[in-house]
């Protein structure tokens, strides 16, 4: 038996939307905050739905594998999330340190060939899912384990090459190269774009308990951050890496500035919006044991929360705008 993967709905409208955007804001003819409302939301929406493992066999029946783990794949339990706030606020002000303290070239070169590694290998991986490439370029060819003090790392537990890899790595790496050569900001865009897609794909919560609970602890971590350190916002500028997406407009002075979002923001909402539809999907087919269409499962809990998403940008916005 043969089986296809595709996502629920279709992400044709989503690819153009951001397509369409970034065009649009490099013309400098779309207004900064429809920018971030449009690419926010549609990274939100890809994400999710590729995050979800629905197969149709020959038989045209609807198969779903969302309870199976990839090994790129991890889940987020209670205790992961309560550990998560510290293990971020050390990162961040780890980061900041350096910055403070090295060398601008030392400290900008180790970053560069971390991010540059991980931009590689991470979107490599997920344009091999992309691409339909045969059976006997996706055979692997080279595996190994990776160190167990490596692991966390480079979030992996192994490392499989195959020919369709190697392609793909060669792709993506000029880009890349391109990208820290100039540091452009479409470039940026996109890098940015396929981190939060490949978050949102490999990682899973385990409980809506766990999602709240991480959503609130974060909420708390980014008001002290923000608001009550320079650390977050001194990291956030004076990296130019793909942490964010980044928005051009004409300021007061008819120069060309730019906007930023982190993508923290795209992919923590993001995993709850993606439980929520792997939920619906998980009830339609308790309801229904055999599903031969897409259209016979309800995303009830996934439109009320991406709707919610959307609204919260909006909402966010304006506060900015207004205080």
């Amino acid at each position: 038996m043969s089986v296809q993967r595709k996502p629920i709905r279709s992400l044709v409208f989503a690819y153009v939307a951001i397509l369409a955007t970034n065009i649009a804001g490099g013309l400098l003819v779309m207004p900064i905050f429809l920018q971030l409302l449009i690419n926010t939301c549609a990274c939100v929406y890809i994400g999710c739905l590729m995050a979800t493992r629905l197969e149709t066999d020959d038989d045209k029946k609807i198969r779903n594998f969302n309870k199976s783990l990839n090994e790129d794949e991890a889940v987020i339990g209670m205790s992961e999330a309560k550990k998560f706030p510290i293990i971020a606020s050390c990162f961040l002000f780890g980061i900041y340190l350096l910055y403070k303290f090295l060398p601008k070239a030392v400290f900008m070169g180790i970053i560069n060939v971390y991010f540059s590694a991980s931009i590689v290998l991470s979107t490599s991986g997920l344009a091999v899912e992309l691409i339909p490439f045969s059976e006997s370029l996706t055979a692997i060819i080279f595996s190994c384990k990776i160190p167990s003090f490596l692991q966390d790392l480079l979030e992996a537990k192994k490392f499989e090459l195959s020919k369709a890899r190697i392609i793909c790595i060669a792709l993506v790496a000029i880009p890349v190269g391109f990208y820290f050569a100039t540091k452009y900001w479409a470039l940026n865009n996109i890098f940015g774009v396929l981190f939060s897609v490949v978050a949102l794909k490999s990682l899973n919560l385990s409980t809506t308990k766990t999602g709240l609970f991480l959503l609130w602890a974060l909420f708390f971590y980014d008001i002290f951050w923000v608001y009550g350190t320079d650390v977050m916002v001194t990291v956030a500028k004076n990296l130019d890496l793909p942490i964010k997406l980044v928005f051009p407009y004409l300021n007061a002075e008819e120069t060309v500035a730019y906007s930023m979002v982190g993508l923290g923001d795209i992919v923590l909402p993001g995993l709850f919006i993606s439980f929520c539809l792997k939920y619906d999907i998980d009830q339609a087919f308790k309801k229904n044991k055999v599903i031969s269409s897409f259209k016979d499962i309800e995303l009830n809990y996934f439109n009320l929360a991406f709707v919610g998403y959307f609204y919260g940008i909006i909402e966010t916005f304006l506060a900015m705008f207004i205080f």
